[in-house]
């Protein structure tokens, strides 16, 4: 009896058939698949795995009834064989939940079959990320995981990694595991990708116990940084999705002048930050030299930088961050302390001229000239002139329906094609019987000083 499908979606690097600390797959798509076409849609029930190190994910407060349960395989990852999977729940509160874990492998490693011995050998697994405050501790809520880092047992201790020691590569979700060691004491070192510096003991000595699984976390920062990414927002959620490539060539500007591109993959880093707290080397000034000693105390001291992004065409609308996120769309600020760095990731959907195409959770239109004055965007059938559109053009969202432009109302303004857009709307409440909206949005216009008479009525938009 029970009104919850829960389980975790994981690696199983020692084939265990267990979900082990650090084999969970953090952010995988999770959902129900009511109508069996294999893919999540808007009406059917999604979720993210956490990432607490099991990959785990739930359902809570199911009526009774039949439920296709189906992932999103993450990109270098084989789809399960397990899945669909159906449960049937009779929507009983306080039951036992369905429990079901997903076990799924990277393309690029396979399974492994624990050997006869499992019990006189152990296993060294763990995580390495980007250890943006430098503490040496793995958050996984603020601090994205790395992949291809090589870690190794340097069994020789003669500070390399040679082919034949123990070694793995961390996989597509930051993971790495080092399998079927016999118990001892190691040297396992990290060998850093370019620009990075650990944040944890590199090299560290660790224990090996036989049919024990040691977790061993590897942090690695770029100090004084900010980095991220550009993304295409390929459905327009205003979140990086697994499936959204990174956009090349696009330019990234830093509030000290300096500005740098994206790479093929979206990436774009700017690095050798200044981010000292003034004084903190003056043996006169023992408040600075504190400070800069217990950083996570103080976080409201550190260096701040402002970064935006410049899509190279009009064609890119900013989807995140915008406001209220930020008070300008694509211009963030972060705050550094010494040492450490900032993630600052960009989403942008590409939207062709003339129209926005279809963006869920958005309001979006066109602002133009309205020579002829009917209302419509057209041609005027005596003097053949066409209505143009407006640029730079201001429009908010009047949520509370007082006709002035509140500080805390969405704000947008129209790109060189007069196209306007707002993000992340929250859908209105409609009508069951009647299907109208019980609360619809009006968007209203600044007119410009040039064009200052609407010839179309505010908007007022449902969805």
């Amino acid at each position: 009896m029970t009104t919850t499908i829960a389980g975790s979606v994981f690696q199983d690097f020692n084939a265990n058939g267990i979900v082990d600390a650090g084999e969970g797959l953090p952010n995988v798509t999770v959902f129900l698949d009511e109508n069996g076409d294999g893919l999540p849609s808007g009406v059917e029930q999604i979720t993210l795995t956490d990432a607490n190190g099991f990959g785990a994910f739930d359902f809570n407060g199911l009526p009774a009834g039949t439920f296709g349960l189906n992932i999103v395989t993450p990109p270098g990852f084989t789809q399960s064989a397990l899945l669909p999977q159906s449960f049937t729940i009779d929507g009983v509160a306080d039951g036992i939940p369905a429990l079901f874990n997903v076990p799924i492998v990277s393309s690029g490693i396979p399974p492994i079959a624990p050997p006869p011995n499992i019990f006189l050998t152990g296993n060294v697994q763990g995580v390495a990320f980007v250890d943006n405050n430098a503490d040496g501790v793995y958050d996984p809520t603020t601090e994205p995981t790395l992949p291809g880092v090589t870690v190794g047992l340097d069994l020789n201790n003669d500070g390399e990694i040679s082919g034949s020691e123990p070694t793995d590569i961390t996989n597509e979700a930051g993971f790495y595991a080092i399998q079927q060691v016999f118990p001892s004491e190691f040297i396992k070192q990290v060998l850093n990708p370019s620009g990075f510096d650990s944040t944890t003991d590199n090299p560290q000595v660790i224990g090996v116990t036989a049919g024990v699984t040691t977790f061993s976390p590897e942090g690695l920062v770029i100090p004084d940084s900010v980095y991220g990414f550009v993304i295409e927002d390929l459905n327009g959620n205003g979140f990086p999705d697994p499936n959204e490539p990174g956009i090349e060539g696009i330019e990234v500007l830093l509030d000290d002048g300096s500005s740098t591109t994206t790479d093929s993959d979206g990436f774009y880093v700017f690095d050798g930050l200044d981010t000292e707290v003034g004084g903190g080397n003056d043996p006169q000034n023992p408040f600075d030299q504190f400070v800069n000693d217990n950083p996570g105390d103080f976080d409201e001291l550190f260096s701040g930088f402002t970064v935006e992004v410049s899509p190279s065409t009009d064609a890119f609308l900013i989807t995140s961050p915008v406001p209220p996120a930020v008070d300008t769309p694509g211009v963030f600020g972060v705050g550094i302390g010494p040492g450490e760095s900032a993630q600052v990731n960009f989403t942008l959907v590409l939207a062709p001229p003339g129209g926005i195409g279809l963006i869920p959770n958005s309001i979006g239109g066109l602002v133009f000239e309205d020579f002829n004055a009917n209302g419509f965007l057209d041609f005027d059938p005596i003097t053949g002139a066409g209505d143009n559109p407006i640029s730079g053009a201001e429009l908010f969202l009047d949520l509370d329906f007082d006709g002035e432009k509140g500080d805390d109302e969405p704000v947008t303004t129209t790109d060189s094609f007069g196209n306007f857009v707002f993000f992340n709307v929250p859908p209105s409440l409609v009508d069951p019987i009647t299907g109208v909206a019980i609360d619809p949005y009006v968007v209203r216009a600044e007119a410009p000083d040039d064009a200052e008479n609407l010839t179309t009525p505010f908007l007022q938009s449902r969805y």
